[in-house]
C-alpha cells in the first residue's frame, strides 16, 4: 500500500496515518480538516435493484464514519492501473444518503454503509501508474 500512501501524499500534500490495516483504511488531518480516506476497487454498479433508482456508479462509506468527527470523506478507488481520487464532505454524503435511502446493512458485517454517486463526488485527482513487463524483474 505504499503506491496508494504517495498518491494520496501527492494528492493532498499532508501526512496520513493508516487507521484500518484490513480494509485499508486513512486518515489524514492538514491541520484545518479531518479528512477519512477509503481506499478501494469496489462500486456499487447496480443501485437501482438496491435503491429503486439508478443513481449510476455509487460509493460506499459505513455510515459510523459519517456521524464522527470527519470534514470530508475521500475515496481512492482504483480502476486497473489508476487510481481516481474522490472527496465530499462528510455530511453532503449523510445528507444525501438520509434523504435519497441509499442505505443499507451489510450482512456480513453487521454496519450500515451509505452510498454516494460517482457523480455527484469531487473527482480531485487521477493517477496512473504505467507498468511493462520490466517492472517485475
Amino acid at each position: 500500500m505504499a503506491g496508494v500512501e504517495d498518491i494520496i501524499r501527492s494528492v493532498f500534500k499532508f501526512s496520513v496515518q493508516q487507521y484500518d490495516k484490513r480494509h485499508a483504511h486513512y486518515v489524514g488531518y492538514d491541520g484545518q480538516y479531518k479528512y477519512y480516506i477509503i481506499v478501494t476497487s469496489r462500486v456499487l454498479q447496480n443501485s437501482r435493484k438496491l435503491f429503486g433508482t439508478d443513481f449510476g456508479e455509487m460509493l460506499g462509506v459505513r455510515f459510523s464514519i459519517l456521524v464522527s468527527d470527519y470534514d470530508y470523506i475521500v475515496w481512492v478507488l482504483q480502476r486497473n492501473n489508476c487510481f481516481e481520487v474522490y472527496m465530499e464532505r462528510s455530511f453532503r454524503v449523510a445528507s444525501f444518503c438520509n434523504e435519497n435511502r441509499t442505505v443499507y446493512r451489510n450482512r456480513e458485517t453487521g454496519e450500515y454503509v451509505c452510498n454516494y454517486p460517482v457523480k455527484y463526488a469531487r473527482k480531485v485527482a487521477e493517477k496512473c501508474l504505467n507498468r511493462t513487463l520490466l517492472d517485475y524483474r
